[in-house]
């Protein structure tokens, strides 16, 4: 019987330097409101009673008046004293030390909570570089990034690397969900090289990969259970805006997933690629990590011609995808189609205006205790919130819906 967990929602962990020992990490303020406005996410990702969620302070309760309510809840502080810990696991959104250490430091009881490992290895194998790596080992080496310790060493390259009538994109070692991407001219212009280079001054490298005619937007999700095995969990389809920040997900049977991507590429292009992945990742991580690795990939169009690019970056923590996948195995009625997203606000009492809004528009139906249709938030909607998760689904069998 697997071991009850507590859960910890911590974006942006990609970026934090392992600086075990050296200082405390302090998240920057954009991490600390995504922290508290979502620190309630994680429980509708879980579906043991058992399972507890740490929120941050001031993280806001979900109404009690939600026709849903997930099976988890938070872990409250009389609980440090009631709850057997020693037999709780940790499960963070994304593994590092540098938060864990932050976080025991900060609520010294939970310190008996079981960590889990982390080697050496695995912040090698969880840079950026590793899809390049992946490229090389299943036989893609020619879509792989170029990396740079330098501006004046991109530029000398430039024309040697990539086609001279291309745009580029340049990625910093912990680019997320839009975050790091510098966009490049075909011939990178005065001001986007200054650019380039206040972004790559506080960093050893960073990567440069052709702009590629992106048709749609994939990741493949797996899970490693640390003792050898990996497992392809799933597919995930999520959409981008132009300048490639994440904007949510599609939601959907996996059956018809796979059959879209099998539809634009053909059945041999996506099961070759997808074994192909779970091969390498088992090689690489299957016995030094536990959880959950997203894959992110594209359907490109070069021509009139659609391709695949397998392994566009490796993400060794839980991911969007994931979620989406867990909330609609969780949470959707089997067949129905839909969203999940991320929303976010400028100003206080917008999520607010906004939730009440969709609820109007969308109202929740429920059967069976699962979503058939409408919308329902899955975070907290009080108006002091500036970031907000929530389930859209459409009332139709075979259409997917659309945000306002």
């Amino acid at each position: 019987m697997k071991s009850p967990r507590i859960l910890i929602f911590n974006p942006g962990h990609e970026m934090v330097p392992e600086l075990i020992g050296k200082k405390p990490y302090v998240p920057p303020p954009v991490v600390r409101r995504m922290m508290r406005d979502l620190g309630s996410l994680p429980m509708w990702l879980a579906d043991n009673e058992q399972d507890r969620v740490l929120c941050p302070e001031g993280t806001l309760p979900l109404s009690e008046a939600l026709p849903l309510q997930p099976k988890a809840r938070e872990l409250l502080p009389e609980e440090y004293d009631t709850l057997p810990l020693s037999s709780y696991t940790w499960e963070m959104w994304g593994q590092s030390p540098v938060w864990l250490a932050a976080i025991q430091q900060h609520f010294p009881r939970l310190k008996s909570v079981v960590t889990p490992p982390f080697p050496q290895e695995l912040y090698d194998r969880s840079h950026r570089r590793e899809a390049a790596r992946c490229l090389k080992f299943i036989g893609h080496e020619a879509l792989a990034a170029h990396w740079y310790t330098s501006v004046e060493d991109f530029q000398s390259d430039r024309f040697l690397r990539f086609p001279a009538d291309t745009a580029l994109l340049a990625k910093l070692p912990a680019s997320s969900s839009g975050r790091g991407l510098i966009w490049l001219s075909s011939i990178p212009t005065p001001e986007e090289i200054d650019r380039l280079r206040k972004a790559t001054r506080n960093t050893d490298s960073f990567s440069v990969e052709k702009v590629l005619d992106v048709q749609q937007d994939w990741a493949a999700e797996f899970y490693s259970d640390g003792k050898g095995e990996l497992a392809f969990v799933g597919l995930s389809r999520f959409d981008t805006n132009r300048h490639g920040a994440y904007l949510g997900n599609r939601l959907a049977p996996q059956k018809e997933l796979m059959q879209t991507l099998v539809d634009a590429l053909g059945y041999d292009v996506v099961h070759t690629a997808l074994s192909s992945l779970q091969m390498y990742l088992q090689e690489r991580f299957s016995t030094l990590y536990t959880g959950y690795i997203g894959v992110d990939m594209v359907v490109y169009k070069d021509g009139e011609k659609l391709h695949l690019h397998p392994c566009i970056e490796i993400n060794v923590r839980y991911t969007m995808g994931v979620a989406a996948i867990l909330l609609y195995d969780l949470w959707v009625e089997e067949g129905r189609r839909g969203r999940f997203e991320v929303k976010s606000f400028r100003t206080e009492g917008e999520a607010y205006e906004w939730d009440q809004m969709m609820q109007h528009l969308h109202p929740p139906q429920i059967h069976n205790h699962r979503l058939c249709s409408g919308y329902i938030p899955l975070t907290s909607t009080a108006p002091s919130s500036r970031f907000l998760a929530y389930l859209l689904v459409s009332p139709e069998d075979k259409e997917s819906v659309k945000t306002q």
